[in-house]
């Protein structure tokens, strides 16, 4: 089933949309870097111009990393693509399986993107500025984009095979803009419901020169395991011939 989910989401769209995805990533985090600025201006405020390439290319990283597993999933569960699903399901236990090796492969490319990313952006600080230095901390930020990833496109995956519909994808996309905008320390004082958001899904908020959670790491993984068992039992309910 992995094997088979693996040939049938790397098709020609979704590798030309990631690797169009990347290509963009990596050049616009070679221009937060300031790699062509004069070294010795840039070693002169290593600490403004790492706390500057950090704010730039979480930001950057977020948007893109998000957005292609929205994509994943909304190609993955369009029905005009999911047909082929029909030809390999035949009981309740080969429907498990197929489920979940579909949401495996769609959120280990995720991870990849992820950990490429990480890459990308360590590999260009080290060898291209004078300023970087690779912290567990930073590293840490990459986790929560991950998650945060996998969580709206599990979300993403219920709306798609609920209603099957590309206007579905809107959803996840308006609700991670909605958490770049209310991420406010004011707004999540005041705001009960926005602050629930937060707490379920690791979106990070820039405070001063750093960036923040308001949730656990166990309340993550909870509401993560939450959408994972929906998507199953939707599936393992729904028509799909």
């Amino acid at each position: 089933m992995f094997k088979l989910q693996f040939y049938y989401l790397m098709n020609r769209t979704s590798i030309g949309f990631l690797a169009t995805a990347m290509t963009l990533l990596t050049g616009a985090l070679l221009y937060s870097s300031r790699f062509y600025e004069s070294a010795t201006l840039l070693d002169a405020n290593r600490a403004l111009y790492q706390a500057e390439y950090l704010s730039e290319s979480i930001g950057i990283i977020k948007f893109v990393i998000i957005i292609s597993s929205l994509f994943l999933n909304l190609h993955c569960f369009l029905g005009v693509n999911g047909k082929y699903s029909a030809f390999f399901v035949t009981k309740q236990a080969d429907r498990r399986r197929f489920i979940l090796a579909k949401l495996a492969m769609i959120n280990l490319i995720v991870f990849v993107m992820s950990c490429s990313a990480w890459c990308i952006y360590n590999l260009i600080g080290t060898y291209l500025t004078p300023y970087h230095v690779i912290t567990l901390g930073e590293t840490r930020l990459f986790g929560y984009i991950t998650i945060e990833a996998v969580i709206l496109g599990l979300i993403e995956a219920v709306l798609m095979q609920v209603f099957d519909s590309l206007f579905s994808g809107l959803i996840p996309l308006m609700g991670f803009w909605g958490l770049e905008v209310f991420g406010i320390d004011e707004i999540l004082i005041d705001s009960k419901p926005v602050s629930i958001l937060y707490q379920i899904i690791p979106h990070l908020v820039h405070k001063d020169v750093d960036f923040i959670v308001y949730g656990t790491w166990c309340g993550y993984v909870l509401f993560l395991v939450s959408l994972l068992l929906l998507n199953i039992i939707i599936f393992q309910n729904r028509d799909i011939s």
